[in-house]
């Protein structure tokens, strides 16, 4: 079922007690030697009472009722995702703004930081020259 909402409303299955009752039946011997094997106390792994239940049908009263809170459950929760993903989306854009202004910073003292080199090298070729009496 949909929802506890459904199940008040239209307690159904998706087999009827016949069918379930077949349908377990198949597996009845494959279950009663795993419950053997691996639990052994006895007990069966599943109880094989099929409930009395209406088969569900595709058309019934509750269809629609059902249909919507389908629908509104994956809205609600699509909104809430795209909400998170959005929020998440600015974060990154900061970070990568601030990223960005960092690099830049960077780049600009590494410019600096060069040509200061540059110049200490120059001067101190002057210099060396100089004391070495080359021009």
């Amino acid at each position: 079922m949909c929802s506890e909402e459904s199940d008040k409303n239209y307690k159904c299955s998706m087999l009827s007690k016949e069918e379930t009752e077949e349908f377990l039946e198949l597996y009845r011997e494959d279950n009663e030697r795993v419950a053997q094997e691996y639990i052994g106390d006895g007990k069966p792994l599943f109880h094989y009472d099929a409930a009395e239940t209406v088969k569900w049908e595709k058309q019934n009263e509750t269809m629609l009722d059902d249909m919507i809170r389908v629908f509104t459950v994956l809205a609600y929760d699509s909104h809430e995702e795209i909400t998170a993903l959005k929020e998440k989306v600015r974060t990154l854009e900061k970070d990568n703004q601030e990223l960005k202004k960092k690099s830049e910073d960077l780049k600009r003292q590494v410019a600096e930081n060069r040509l200061s080199v540059e110049n200490i090298s120059r001067k101190s070729k002057r210099y060396i020259r100089r004391k070495l009496g080359m021009k």
